[in-house]
This record gives structure tokens, C-alpha cells and sequence, in this order.
């Protein structure tokens, strides 16, 4: 069965270097046909013209609104494919992302789909998928493998699309309406999902569709983010709850909230005095969250614009890897930059020492991933010390460990 052809949206404000990267990773995607879609402020459309290989092949609508559910829409309105993902910018995805998230959509009965996101360290996921309900109460799903898994929802509990890696059926986009511009910086897609819960619908969690999610700089200052989470919740609350379910799904809300500050001040990112201002921004939103005029979101017009596919016929094919000691890395990581430059399929790096290290995978705003760790360390951090290793032993055991969402080296999907 063909592929779904896909539309990738990428909403963007204040981060034209996290956008670039994100672009740079969306461009070494191995995929047949999808098309990328960006929406962003001026810096960001900038930083999108900056890039020869990209300007004129990507979708652009400039949009300065500080409204993410309104700036996705407008990605959605010129997104002219069966399906349309949605990757933060500060996030990158494995070339195999899509191969993975769209194959689930061969199955008519998933309506959506999520995949994994992994933590700063490039390796241990740090979200693998979990159900919500509207007070934002959250429970694991439990997978047995990295295999699809299709999970149906119910009214009231959703299965939680994350917002950095997610895929929606245009056509259920367009009936649902959308996402809902109340929710302007946070909760939107778990008001989308609870919607499609309301039918009862499918979404696919998809463990291999994998993205390494960047630490983004907060654009907002802590209580300002607070504040906004809270008119946030109080608004899912007043579209998903009866009015007297509200005040003990608020309560628990509170107590996750402050729960959330007490981590942060053992953590010490806060102090003891900050604990009731930060509150108090929490209360402010959900106080402007009670006052905030909400509306049913009407169903969304189709594509505005035809087919832009990204790249050649096929996507980005190949896969080198690059291996060495850390003090080669200099001349290894110009090496991969070349590679990168030169080709457009998948460059990986791996440099090791004899230590115990912990191991950690990035990707290069130039292009490649880059692997780095001891030989003696284990690659998952939760994982057992490793014995003794040759290096061309370890590097094998890396490229069975990552072939499954970046393919072997040489090989296509």
C-alpha cells in the first residue's frame, strides 16, 4: 500500500536557531513524499530564507500571534496532505519518524497517532505515551514491545497526543475544527484529543516514531506560564466536565501544581519564598480561565494550497557512519560535516574512550548525528555496566540499537 502523503508543521516564535535545526533534521527525513509547512514569525521566515536548500521548497505563513492553537490551524489550512504531523520546533526527529508514525494510518481505524520523545540526554525516552483526562490527570500506557499499538478512547479519557510528535487525519482535523484558539499556548491537543475521544475514536501510540526533544528557552517567565496553564486547565475543564465534577478535578490540579514547585525547589530552580507567588499565578489563571468566553470550534475549510513535496522522489536515502576515538574528533567531526553537506541522506558519529562515560546522542545543526560515551558505560542510563568492549564491537552494537529508526548503514527503509 502506497504511503499517505504528509504535511509536517512546524509552528515557530522567538527561536529562529531551534527552527533552523528543526528544518535541518526534517530535510534528512526518509520518506516518499510529505511536505513541510512552516509557520512563524518574522526571525523564523528569515531563518527559513536564510537556508538555500530549503526556501522556495517549504510552505511558509507568517503568523506573530502569540496563539499556538491559532498558529496551528493555520498550518493545517495549507497542509494539503491525507495526514498532517506536528514536530515542536525545538525537536528533532529520527530519518524514520514518518515511515513509522504513517504506516499506522494504514489502518482505517486510527484516527491519530503519537510516538516516543526522548529525553536531553538523546537515548531514555522521556515520554512513551500515556492517557489524560480534562483535569489533566495522566496514566502510563502499557506497550509490550516497540510494535504499534492502536488504543481506543472513551469519553472523558483520551489518549494523549504529545505536542512535540503527533499526526492527525486531515479530514478529522477539518470535522473536529481544529485546535481550539482559547488554549493559546498549552492544553491545546489535549482538548483535540478529548474531542475525538467524544467519538470514541483510535489513536496509534507508535514507540519507534522517535524525536529528540531540545531544551527550548522558557519565552515566558515562570509565573507568566503558570498563569496561562491554569486559565488553560480551567477552560478544558469548563468544555469536558459537568459544572459539579469542576471543583474536585480544580482541587487535584492545585495539588499537582504545587507538587510540581516542591520538586523545583528541592532541584533548587526555586526558593522557599517563591512558592506562594507562584501559586497565586496558578490561581490568577484559573480565575481568568472561569471568565474566558469559550465556543464550540467550527469545522475547517480544505487545503488552501496545493502539494509542495520536500526533496527528491523517495525522501533522503543512505546511511554513513562515522567511527573513532575522542581525540579524532576534530577531524572526524568535519568529516561528517562534509558527508552531510555532500549527500543529504543519514550521517551518524560515534566517538568513544576508554571510560565509563555516559553515553549521550545529539544532532549537529550541520547535519549528522553525533554519539559519544565510554566503552565501559552502559548505553541506557538506567541500564547495567557494561564488560570490555573493542571499539568496533561497541560501534556495531550502536548501529543494531539505532537501525531500527535510522536504518543501516547503506540500506533504505
Amino acid at each position: 500500500m502506497t504511503p499517505p502523503l504528509v504535511s509536517v508543521v512546524v509552528v515557530s516564535q522567538g527561536r529562529p536557531a531551534a527552527l533552523t535545526r528543526c528544518l535541518t533534521g526534517l530535510s534528512r527525513l526518509s520518506y516518499p513524499t510529505f511536505e513541510i509547512v512552516v509557520v512563524a514569525d518574522a526571525p523564523g521566515l528569515h531563518a527559513v530564507e536564510a537556508q538555500p536548500d530549503l526556501f522556495g521548497r517549504v510552505k511558509t505563513r507568517a503568523f506573530d500571534g502569540a496563539n499556538l492553537s491559532a498558529a496551528r490551524n493555520e498550518g493545517i489550512a495549507a497542509a494539503a496532505g491525507e495526514v498532517v504531523a506536528f514536530i515542536s520546533d525545538h525537536a528533532v526527529p529520527e530519518p524514520l519518524w514518518l515511515w513509522h508514525l504513517a504506516a499506522t494510518f494504514r489502518d482505517p481505524r486510527a484516527a491519530a497517532a503519537t510516538g516516543y520523545v526522548l529525553g536531553p540526554n538523546g537515548i531514555d525516552p522521556e515520554w512513551t505515551g500515556q492517557s489524560v483526562t480534562a483535569g489533566h490527570e495522566t496514566e502510563p500506557l502499557e506497550m509490550e514491545d516497540d510494535a504499534p499499538a492502536l488504543f481506543t478512547a472513551e469519553p472523558g479519557l483520551a489518549i494523549w497526543t504529545h505536542p512535540a510528535n503527533m499526526a492527525v487525519r486531515r479530514d478529522v482535523l477539518e470535522r473536529l475544527g481544529g485546535f481550539d484558539p482559547a488554549f493559546t499556548s498549552t492544553l491545546g491537543e489535549v482538548d483535540l484529543n478529548l474531542r475525538l475521544a467524544a467519538e470514541s475514536g483510535s489513536t496509534a501510540l507508535v514507540p519507534l516514531a522517535q524525536v529528540h526533544r531540545g531544551a527550548a528557552p522558557p519565552a515566558r517567565r515562570r509565573t507568566e506560564r503558570l498563569t496561562e496553564a491554569g486559565a488553560s486547565l480551567m477552560i478544558l475543564l469548563r468544555k469536558h466536565e459537568t459544572a459539579e465534577d469542576i471543583p474536585a478535578s480544580a482541587a487535584g490540579a492545585r495539588t499537582r501544581a504545587r507538587r510540581g514547585l516542591e520538586a523545583d525547589l528541592v532541584a533548587g530552580r526555586i526558593e522557599p519564598r517563591d512558592m506562594a507567588r507562584l501559586m497565586a499565578s496558578f490561581e490568577d489563571g484559573l480565575r481568568q480561565g472561569e471568565a474566558a468566553e469559550t465556543k464550540a470550534p467550527a469545522p475547517l475549510e480544505g487545503p488552501s494550497t496545493g502539494v509542495l513535496p520536500y526533496g527528491p522522489a523517495g525522501g533522503a536515502r543512505g546511511h554513513r557512519v562515522l567511527s573513532g576515538g575522542t581525540w579524532q574528533a576534530t577531524r572526524l567531526r568535519e568529516a561528517a560535516r562534509q558527508a552531510a553537506a555532500s549527500g543529504g541522506g543519514t550521517v551518524t558519529l560515534m566517538l568513544t574512550d576508554l571510560t565509563a562515560r555516559p553515553h549521550r546522542v545529539r544532532f549537529d545543526p550541520s547535519g549528522f548525528w553525533e554519539h559519544t560515551g565510554g566503552l565501559f558505560a552502559p548505553t541506557k542510563h538506567s541500564g547495567r555496566a557494561a564488560g570490555p568492549w573493542r571499539r568496533s564491537a561497541r560501534v556495531q552494537a550502536e548501529i543494531r540499537r539505532v537501525a531500527p529508526v535510522r536504518g543501516r548503514p547503506e540500506e533504505a527503509p
